[in-house]
């Protein structure tokens, strides 16, 4: 048995042991000297109990007593406490072992460790030396605690890294499929995105029509105003095309003063409304250049429109709303013409 008493606690402890030797005529050896030091300093409560009910019966203490309380609460008291612990250490033990010993690194060597501490517990037979390999133990825990905080810590930065790489991919991706200028779609991003709207509107039977609108006069008002000017009229008009339209619908910028809008769930007299809609809008316009406050006079639009037909290819359906609206062009602009059915 290890004590944990202070220097002061143990004098004063050794002054009432040898009290209780010399008041029960016992000799000062180690097995009398333990059971008194226990009981006085109340370690013991099993003993405390066997002795104080032989003091309540006035009788003189024996040294036969003595080695039978040695025996009975002091030696097997620490073989029961050698034993108990063994037995929750090793359950432990064992429930972790297995997982850790097949993985990998520092967690396996932690692994082969506890098979080996294991052993270590089931040989122990006394306190102490069971005490010391539990120290150890504890020692190895802090190192693989130590080393899987620096794994967690790298595994925190790395995660960090990869969610930088994702951001920077999305913006590359983003970069690929968006207009710079308007910030619309551009006809890449048109192109990928048409034909699964093609697909879904084959397989539901749902209206699917395209606008092809075009800036009327557009290299006038460059040449007139300059390309700054012609920059901020590309961007009001992506703007106002973005605000003309529904949640489903898409808006691209397809090239130079030139726009698409797909319109999902939407037939030919819906397209039709909404083209004139918007041509509407700009041709009761009067424009004004930013910079100088010139007046520009007026700025039209054209368009086509075309209604996709089952079964047919993202060309044709193209080529349809731009013929329609090269008609209203060659008619005198500032119209909406509708594909020839």
């Amino acid at each position: 048995m290890r004590y944990y008493h202070s220097l002061e606690e143990a004098a004063e402890y050794l002054r009432m042991t040898l009290k209780l030797l010399g008041q029960y005529d016992l000799p000062s050896n180690p097995v009398n000297y333990t059971v008194w030091y226990e009981y006085a300093s109340k370690l013991n409560p099993q003993l405390m109990t066997a002795v104080e009910g032989k003091l309540a019966e006035a009788k003189p203490v024996t040294g036969k007593e003595t080695d039978a309380w040695f025996h009975e609460y002091v030696v097997l008291r620490g073989q029961e406490l050698v034993l108990s612990v063994k037995s929750e250490f090793i359950k432990i033990l064992q429930e972790v072992f297995g997982d850790l010993s097949t993985a990998g690194g520092e967690v396996s060597h932690f692994g082969k460790s506890l098979a080996r501490f294991s052993d270590d517990i089931k040989a122990a037979d006394d306190p102490e030396t069971l005490e010391n390999t539990l120290k150890d133990l504890l020692l190895e825990v802090k190192k693989v605690e130590q080393s899987s905080a620096a794994l967690e810590l790298q595994l925190k930065q790395a995660d960090k890294q990869v969610e930088n790489l994702q951001s920077r991919l999305k913006e590359v991706e983003q970069h690929a499929i968006v207009d710079p200028l308007t910030n619309l779609y551009n006809r890449r991003a048109f192109e990928e995105k048409l034909p699964i709207h093609m697909a879904q509107s084959s397989k539901t039977g749902k209206n699917l029509t395209l606008l092809m609108i075009d800036i009327d006069y557009f290299k006038r008002v460059n040449d007139t105003y300059g390309h700054l000017t012609g920059d901020d009229l590309l961007r009001i008009i992506a703007k106002t095309l973005k605000d003309f339209v529904k949640g489903q619908d898409i808006v691209c910028r397809y090239g130079g003063e030139e726009f698409v809008v797909l319109l999902p769930d939407t037939p030919l007299v819906g397209a039709v409304t909404v083209a004139e809609k918007v041509r509407k809008h700009f041709a009761q316009m009067s424009w004004k250049q930013k910079s100088t406050g010139v007046s520009m006079g007026k700025v039209t639009l054209s368009a086509g429109v075309s209604l996709f037909r089952k079964g047919e290819t993202m060309k044709a359906f193209i080529q349809r709303a731009d013929v329609a609206l090269y008609r209203s062009k060659r008619s005198g602009r500032n119209r909406v013409t509708v594909e020839k059915q």
